[in-house]
């Protein structure tokens, strides 16, 4: 007897339905080397739990909220691909579009509280 439902096929971890997989997972990648803790993991995997919730594919959640955090820091070593690479997909976006998505909302708010949250030391230093 199964506890849980299975997963579909076409879940979040397959990278032909995200925007930009090659890119997406450098930028996990490269973010990656400049986690100094728990609270940094603990921190991009609620973004990254947020990102799904609103059924978005990706690891954009992942990335932003590392991104935002080092960048608050002053660790721009490790930050500067990431960053550039939401601010194309969101200008991108919006040009499409002309408005903003939640999808957008969520990563560049994922980014926005990392800042704040680096350049207060609040997630240690």
């Amino acid at each position: 007897m199964l506890l849980s439902d299975p997963v579909d096929d076409e879940f979040v971890f397959d990278p032909k339905y995200w925007d930009y997989p090659f890119a997406s997972t450098v930028a996990v990648l490269v973010v990656s080397f400049g986690v100094r803790g728990l609270k940094d993991i603990y921190y991009a995997t609620a973004c990254q739990l947020l990102f799904w919730g609103f059924g978005h594919k990706g690891p954009d959640g992942i990335y932003n909220a590392l991104a935002g955090l080092q960048a608050g820091r002053g660790e721009w070593f490790y930050a500067a691909f990431p960053t550039l690479l939401d601010t194309y997909e969101g200008i991108t976006e919006l040009r499409r579009t002309r408005t903003l998505s939640t999808k957008s909302i969520i990563r560049t708010g994922s980014w926005a509280l990392g800042f704040y949250l680096g350049r207060t030391h609040y997630l240690g230093f």
